[in-house]
């Protein structure tokens, strides 16, 4: 008979399952389930895993009637239970009653204290194999030499930060050099379906314990972070030139998940996006899945899980959620669209359950935040939301006429010699639409956009971060260095323009600090990958979105940071996406406005 579920009596009443003892892993899995308030319930250990091919089940015994599992929860069960004692455990496809859309939604809300009151978390990772061993091996191997270098004892807790000053050792000696065939066990095991799921992240990060499981073999959750950061951090070092083999693996989710404060202290859309990269069978968990941690927990507007909502209800909550919470338009520069946009889905909603593929320009820093619509803010004018249609209110600066290639970072390929391809993309926007710079030192104008392209093309931003941006009164350093660098690229770009040799040399005049071409492409390879140039008016150049075309218009939103790139649709706009244009980000387009030579309008986004 199959088993019956009761409705759950509270609302904070959980189902941990009872495991029965068993002498041999072939013996039948049977438990019970009872029912226990949160506050009262016994200890209990949680569990964490994959659900599996839902099409290839077993059978399990509940005292009330027969169960039908996943065959990869059914090995975890073999393999958490004990000989001779029962085991009180916690697991969602059979703790909650999945057929029943209203239980999940109040299960859900609980999901946080679930994990946060277990005793420990433990990892199921899946059955092992001939690799893990190998695997297990470089994890303890990696962890043991860091607390070797730091004098840390291996039991003691080993913090994210930590591992920064680990990045400086010099693992030639101890480790196999990046490319080994040695590391592809490692590779292997970080490519494991578990290190995918959008669930993990709450799991782990609320946890008090967390141990992990592959096969018989066990290891601790620390070990797991500290060598998923080490790899990471060297790949970021060597800007992905070594440990290449870790790139389509998971160790950048792994190390986002050990930074626990990091995932904990962000703005809730930031936290959206860093996860956009995990995987998730319900498009609606992307946002459901991390409800229980801090960036949400502190919204006076909660989210409420509810699974009978569309995905695309869900996602246009997040932005009145926004709207509401940040009274601004930040939530408009999460958008970014990939191929082309799509016509059944609202363009300003992001879509949460895709990957973006280019970085977001918006910057949350009081002193840095870009400020295009000045001090005008969005509830100055007001805003509506209404089922597919955002109304704000703003000005349009005008058509783009011009713009150029899709870029993309292998564009900026430093010694790759990409940049004397005569197709490069910033060489073809140069030649085609700024060969204006003969004799440029007489015109004010272009010698300002030299500057501009510059600016953009890095988001006024450096190879280590730092701003550049004069307007922001930096002491000068940081921007002569920048454009030091900059020259060099020109010249890199084509080393045969007399034109550009003057450019050259009247940036980089100072004569104290020889300009690296490499660490302008790091900067620009950062923001202008799947982004476009292109030409505003005469004296102004932008770095815009992929699926910009010419005939778009270029938009200061009342209340948003950033400029933004609109595509008329009838007596309605699309929003094409975020763009940065040196010149305009701190409200200068906001002249005619302020002397009522141009008038506000209302644009209603579809």
């Amino acid at each position: 008979m199959a088993y019956h579920y009761d409705r759950p009596q509270c609302h904070d009443s959980i189902r941990p399952l009872k495991l029965h003892p068993a002498h041999t892993a072939s013996d039948t899995i049977q438990f019970d389930l009872d029912e226990h308030r949160l506050n009262n319930v016994p200890a209990y250990e949680a569990i964490s895993y994959v659900w599996g091919n839902a099409l290839i089940r077993t059978s399990v015994l509940c005292s009330k009637g027969i169960l039908s599992v996943t065959q990869n929860l059914a090995a975890s069960l073999r393999r958490f239970r004990r000989r001779n004692d029962v085991r009180l455990l916690w697991a969602d496809a059979v703790c909650i009653n999945q057929n029943d859309v209203a239980e999940r939604n109040e299960q859900v809300k609980l999901m946080r204290d679930v994990y946060e009151h277990a005793a420990g978390v433990l990892v199921w990772l899946g059955s092992g194999d001939e690799t893990v061993s190998a695997a297990i091996y470089l994890v303890n191997h990696i962890f043991d030499t860091a607390c070797s270098h730091w004098s840390h004892n291996p039991d003691g807790i080993v913090e994210y930060d930590d591992v920064d000053d680990f990045v400086e050792f010099s693992p030639s000696i101890t480790f196999p050099p990046s490319g080994s065939d040695k590391w592809q066990p490692l590779v292997k095991f970080y490519s494991r379906e578990w290190f995918e799921r959008t669930w993990i992240i709450q799991e782990v990060t609320v946890a008090k314990v967390v141990t992990a499981f592959c096969g018989e073999h066990e290891i601790s959750w620390q070990q797991i972070g500290v060598a998923a950061t080490w790899i990471q951090k060297q790949l970021i070092k060597s800007d992905f030139k070594l440990y290449q083999e870790f790139e389509s693996s998971n160790v950048y989710k792994m190390m986002l998940l050990y930074d626990k404060a990091y995932l904990q202290e962000q703005d809730f859309l930031d936290l959206l996006t860093q996860v956009r990269e995990f995987s998730v069978t319900d498009p609606k968990d992307k946002v459901f899945a991390l409800l229980g941690l801090q960036p949400f927990l502190v919204l006076p507007q909660p989210v409420q899980p509810d699974y009978n909502k569309s995905k695309l209800h869900v996602y246009i909550g997040v932005v009145e959620v926004s709207l509401k919470h940040h009274g601004d338009l930040s939530i408009l520069s999460f958008v970014h669209h990939t191929d082309s946009i799509d016509q059944d889905w609202p363009s300003f909603v992001p879509r949460w359950d895709a990957s973006p593929t280019a970085t977001n320009l918006l910057i949350r820093t009081d002193f840095f935040e870009n400020r295009s619509s000045g001090i005008i803010k969005l509830e100055d004018h007001g805003w509506k939301l209404e089922g597919c249609y955002l109304t704000v209110h703003g000005l349009l600066l005008g058509s783009i006429a011009v713009v150029g290639d899709l870029m993309k970072a292998d564009h900026f390929g430093g010694t790759s010699g990409e940049t004397e391809n005569s197709n490069h993309p910033v060489k073809l926007f140069w030649n085609s639409h700024l060969n204006a710079f003969f004799g440029y030192r007489q015109i004010e104008t272009v010698s300002l956009l030299v500057i501009r392209l510059c600016m953009t093309m890095t988001a006024a931003t450096d190879s280590s971060y730092n701003k550049t941006d004069r307007t922001m009164g930096d002491d000068g350093s940081a921007i002569d260095k920048h454009l030091a660098d900059y020259a060099a690229y020109l010249l890199k770009l084509e080393p045969r323009s007399a034109a550009l040799q003057s450019i050259s040399q009247d940036l980089n005049n100072e004569g104290d600090y020889t300009g690296d071409p490499a660490k302008f492409e790091i900067a620009a390879s950062r923001v202008c990958d799947d982004r476009r140039l292109f030409l505003f008016g005469n004296d102004h150049v932008g770095l815009g979105p992929n699926v910009m075309l010419p005939g778009d218009q270029l938009c200061i939103l009342f209340g948003g940071q950033q400029l933004y790139v609109l595509r008329p649709k009838g007596k309605f706009h699309q929003l094409v996406g975020q763009c940065f244009v040196q010149g305009l980000m701190w409200g200068e387009g906001l002249e005619a406005y302020e002397t009522g030579q141009q008038e506000m309008q209302e644009i209603c986004l579809c």
